[in-house]
């Protein structure tokens, strides 16, 4: 060998996992580019906002879209463009983008989290394993959907958390409220925070309505109600009541035909379970959250991340109306605890997680339902249960905190 090829060799060894997250990510965008093509009736909606928003202003685009006043401003932004995209694809592009910085704010949690010998393999670890998720390519990429962009707030609350800086984590947080309502699964990690750990006063968390109020308030230079951020929301809360699962694999999977709304007339039969598994929600996080408070449990670094990836996935498992990419914020932050933990095998609750969510996904982007719900329901069950007990298990050593 030549010594210009020791050197080489020697170089690329010192920087093999640059040179691998460079190539991961190229792989990661001709993988999103494969589904660039890929239309639905959501694109088409969204689309619609786009093009009304360059076409009649933002006064057009408020009377065509049903999403949060953040969405509106973003997409009026959206539209102003000057891009040689079709509106299609402009909407790709944009969560695409937030996309990624999703997947760079976990990269900055579980480097801030590892140890010093070890920061660089995990956080490469978590880059390649989120860049190349078929969740993460088919959410934005071929559904066109927004999932990434709150889930991107909330894992910049809890990197503020980890850092002990929790005024700018009420403020991440007020963000992700801003843009999507599903944000509020973590709700409860937040205040189970607040009330082991944050020696601030509890009125600090009147910020978190106050933003999103406030988000809504320029609407009314244009005809909305000065309450247009909350009635938004309870707009969308009320819509398709009778569908007690929107095709994610949770509590309500599990019972499968029997709460089909094809083979029901009376939907008042479904209530029944609804209030069921909303007390068994209520249950299965107070229950829990309660014997840490009384064990005096100060939950931080992975730990912390345990107990966010743990409220939004029993929200998402038990709570109605839920659409199968509910669960990606979950999904992510369990990966990012499941990164900080010395036992590989426990990457296989990730992988379990990610392919249920995929087959759910084809059954609205490729109309195939390749397994019944109820298997994924069954094994989000079983990833909850051992989350669970994760937990609630008592700390073997101090959380790592820096």
């Amino acid at each position: 060998m030549t010594k210009w090829e020791r050197a080489a060799l020697t170089h690329v060894k010192k920087h093999i996992l640059r040179y691998g997250a460079a190539a991961v990510f190229l792989l990661s965008l001709w993988m999103r580019y494969s589904f660039w093509p890929l239309l639905n009736s959501d694109l088409v909606t969204m689309g619609s906002w786009v093009d009304a928003a360059r076409e009649g202003g933002f006064r057009a685009l408020l009377a065509k879209i049903d999403y949060s006043p953040a969405y509106a401003y973003l997409f009026f932004l959206l539209g102003q463009l000057p891009l040689p995209l079709t509106s299609f694809g402009l909407v790709k592009l944009m969560f695409v983008g937030f996309e990624y910085l999703c997947i760079g704010a976990c990269v900055m949690l579980v480097y801030r989290l590892s140890d010093r010998e070890e920061r660089a393999g995990r956080a490469f670890a978590v880059f390649a394993l989120l860049s190349l998720s078929p969740v993460m390519v088919l959410n934005a990429a071929a559904w066109g959907q927004c999932d990434a962009m709150y889930t991107l707030f909330v894992v910049l609350c809890v990197l503020m958390l980890v850092k002990n800086r929790p005024i700018p984590a009420l403020l991440f947080y007020a963000v992700a409220l801003c843009l999507k309502l599903q944000a509020v699964f973590v709700l409860p990690a937040l205040l189970l925070y607040w009330l082991t750990q944050a020696k601030k006063s509890f009125l600090y968390l009147l910020v978190l309505p106050a933003l999103v109020w406030l988000s809504g308030l320029p609407l009314a230079f244009f005809g909305e109600g000065p309450w247009a951020a909350f009635s938004t929301y309870g707009a969308q809360g009320g819509s398709q009541l009778f569908w007690v699962t929107k095709n994610y694999p949770g509590f309500y999977a599990l019972l499968g035909s029997m709460l089909d709304p094809f083979a029901h007339t009376d939907y008042g039969y479904f209530y029944l379970f609804i209030r069921y598994g909303l007390g068994l929600c209520a249950a299965a996080l107070v229950a829990p959250c309660a014997l840490l408070v009384r064990r005096g449990a100060r939950l931080e670094g992975r730990d912390l991340v345990l107990l966010f990836a743990w409220t939004a996935l029993v929200c998402a498992f038990f709570l109605p109306y839920m659409h199968e990419r509910y669960g990606m914020m979950g999904e992510t932050l369990l990966l990012c605890w499941v990164a900080l933990r010395k036992k590989p095998l426990y990457y296989g609750l990730w992988v379990a997680s990610t392919v249920v969510t995929v087959f759910a996904y084809g059954n609205f982007l490729f109309e195939e339902r390749i397994v019944p719900q109820q298997i994924g329901a069954f094994v989000n069950l079983g990833i909850l249960m051992v989350l669970t007990a994760e937990l609630l298990k008592p700390a073997e050593v101090p959380a790592l905190v820096k």
